[in-house]
């Protein structure tokens, strides 16, 4: 697999964040990654930073197989971008997440179902661990883009020179950022997201990494038992 990483950052960066991606970075070239860049943009506004990225492959697309994107404040395991990319390589998936949580209470895991009546994303709650989920939408905490799928978005009816492939449709302009703005252009073109919960990484909180076990443990106080559909 050949892939280039981008990894946006927009201020300091938490020590055990960097030091988790170079050492994933490496397990995984030691593993048959050949990384082709690293195309990580550094204080530019959320949507301008994937785009850049995103504009870059499209313009060379025999260069990589795809985009493996980390945001700055995750903490990955060793393996994790290996089991990112190899995953996606059995597969044949252009659209392939590992599982973080979001940073404050309840710590609901970032990977979405789409609600076509109301025409909004829908976050999950309960999943099951090691397990492969077909969904709508995800962060873009830990996920891998192929490069099919950015020139798919590229050439489509939906791409415009405004939002690209990362359309912000907040501030009044719709009800989600970026990521499934991105998201949302590859369901529409047939495109599937591939959620894989054996691939687990940290969130950094104020203090701490947000993990399952976090979530977990303020789910339980909850008592939710919403259950995700689409496995695979």
């Amino acid at each position: 697999m050949r892939a280039l990483l981008s990894s946006p950052t927009y201020g300091p960066i938490d020590p055990r964040c960097a030091s988790s991606l170079r050492y994933a970075v490496m397990v995984a070239a030691r593993n048959h990654t050949t990384w082709s860049a690293d195309l990580s943009p550094d204080r530019m506004t959320y949507s301008s930073a994937r785009n850049m990225v995103a504009d870059w492959v499209n313009d060379h697309p025999l260069e990589q197989d795809g985009i493996v994107w980390v945001d700055s404040d995750i903490v990955l395991s060793h393996d994790s971008l290996w089991k990112l990319l190899a995953s996606a390589e059995r597969t044949g998936a252009d659209l392939y997440s590992g599982v973080y949580h979001t940073r404050r209470e309840p710590f609901e895991p970032v990977f979405y179902t789409f609600n076509i009546t109301t025409m909004k994303f829908t976050q999950a709650c309960i999943y099951e661990p090691d397990t492969v989920y077909e969904v709508d939408g995800c962060g873009f905490g830990i996920v891998y883009t192929s490069t099919r799928l950015i020139q798919s978005i590229a050439k489509s009816h939906l791409f415009s020179e405004d939002g690209k492939w990362f359309p912000d449709l907040r501030a009044g302009n719709g009800p989600y950022g970026e990521d499934l703005g991105f998201c949302f252009q590859a369901m529409k073109l047939g495109f599937r997201c591939h959620v894989d919960t054996g691939i687990q990484v940290g969130h950094m909180g104020d203090f701490e990494p947000v993990t399952r076990t976090t979530y977990l443990q303020a789910l339980s106080g909850l008592g939710k038992t919403v259950e995700v559909s689409g496995k695979t």
